[in-house]
């Protein structure tokens, strides 16, 4: 509202009240507007100012905490991705039966040739550790302590299992994100492959039970952060840990 607008037709204010016909002044605590004395007191001594500046203030904070916790609600969907994918990599070795059993081909001359489908366990195994090493990399940098563990457990199991991986051309970096040579994959033991990757307590299995931890620690962090009346439910489905 102007000062202008609080004007009457005559020029006198509304704001100190009217001249009845016997030249009394009546007091008036507000305008027709609603706009009163005390809120006009308050424009002068910049009291408004200070009240707008607060609100405004405020908003945006709020604002800025909201986008952080999108972002970190975002940071906690990839990470549950991520290790969602892992237990798909994990679950295309461990169970399938006849990965590491010989196969028979024929050549272009009608030829047999019975071995091993290495092409195959080499792309599997490299989708593996392509897995392993982003489910990894997001569950170490997760809010969520249970995903934090989760990676941690993942690396602890490599170690555990360094020679072994070592036999089949899987290196472990200081990063602690894993390497294929593909070349001495295909010239390594058949057994070794089956001890690491094939199977209820192998390796990937152990690994499948880590990535599974990540993926219920963040998709609970996610949930938390979303609100009590959010409807996320996570890639994962509901989460079981609820422990972040």
């Amino acid at each position: 509202m102007t000062i202008n607008s609080m004007l009457g037709v005559n020029g006198s204010s509304s704001l100190f009240g009217s001249s009845d016909i016997f030249g009394s002044t009546s007091s008036s605590s507000s305008t027709s507007g609603g706009f009163s004395l005390a809120d006009y007191a308050s424009i002068r001594n910049g009291s408004y100012g200070k009240l707008t500046k607060a609100y405004y203030s405020k908003k945006n904070a709020e604002e800025a905490e909201g986008e952080e916790k999108t972002e970190k609600v975002s940071a906690e969907k990839r990470t549950v991705s991520s290790a969602s994918s892992l237990r798909a990599a994990a679950s295309a070795l461990r169970d399938n039966k006849s990965l590491f059993e010989k196969v028979t081909k024929k050549d272009s001359d009608g030829e047999e040739t019975t071995d091993y489908d290495w092409d195959n366990i080499s792309k599997k195994v490299q989708g593996f550790v392509d897995a392993f090493n982003e489910a990894y990399a997001a569950g170490s940098k997760s809010d969520a302590s249970g995903s934090y563990r989760g990676a941690l457990s993942m690396v602890q199991k490599s170690a555990a299992n360094k020679n072994l991986l070592s036999s089949v051309g899987i290196t472990i970096g200081e990063d602690g994100k894993l390497s294929l040579n593909k070349d001495k994959l295909k010239e390594s033991n058949i057994n070794d492959l089956k001890t690491l990757f094939s199977g209820n307590g192998s390796f990937v299995d152990s690994i499948d039970s880590s990535a599974s931890q990540i993926v219920n620690s963040s998709t609970a962090m996610a949930q938390k952060l979303y609100g009590a009346n959010g409807s996320y439910t996570g890639i994962g489905g509901t989460a079981m840990d609820t422990t972040v």
